[in-house]
């Protein structure tokens, strides 16, 4: 279809909304989430990511394995306008440094304390990232409350600015073509 992924996933919401899109396990039981559910998160990611600072054009990057959370912050992000940047889980710190500094990212989303660390170990060379979102917060307490958030936070605090601001996903969609940059990969 003539859709960027972000339409694709709002049209996929209209006309599959109830039917199953993703299954994640937890605790050895696979939880399924709808075509509906999927777009409301992403939708609430995309508003959360706003208010990190993360603008129409920025650059999100994505330091996790494969997981639910993984593809509601790329499609949150496109939904928000901004750009998804993989990195890869086992890089070490410098390189992950390397990609954040190449693509300039503002925010990156961890999936735990060792990605958290990697990222901050090399925080004084890295001048455009704003924020640092993290999936799982065991072990996260000692950590600047002003610079690191949980996903679930994110995730919250966008649910709360989508009820105040509803047109701000539907503008962005309306607005994308095929000529944008849909994911980097390095």
């Amino acid at each position: 279809p003539e859709l960027t992924l972000p339409q694709m996933l709002a049209q996929n919401a209209r006309a599959l909304g109830t039917r199953v899109a993703i299954r994640q396990k937890d605790f050895g039981i696979w939880n399924p989430t709808t075509w509906a559910g999927y777009f409301e998160r992403a939708s609430d990611v995309a508003h959360g990511l706003r208010l990190t600072g993360l603008g129409a054009g920025g650059h999100l990057a994505i330091l996790s394995e494969n997981r639910i959370e993984w593809v509601l912050a790329q499609l949150g992000a496109g939904l928000a306008g901004a750009v998804t940047v993989g990195v890869y889980a086992t890089s070490p710190a410098n390189e992950v440094a390397y990609v954040l500094n190449h693509a300039e990212a503002e925010v990156i989303l961890c999936e735990d304390q060792e990605q958290v660390d990697k990222v901050l170990e090399e925080r004084e060379s890295l001048p455009h990232l704003k924020r640092i979102v993290v999936i799982e917060t065991k072990g996260m307490r000692a950590y600047d409350p002003d610079l690191v958030i949980s996903f679930e936070d994110l995730e919250a605090r966008g649910r709360e600015d989508r009820s105040r601001n509803p047109g701000l996903v539907a503008d962005v969609l309306a607005r994308q073509s095929l000529d944008d940059i849909g994911l980097m990969i390095y």
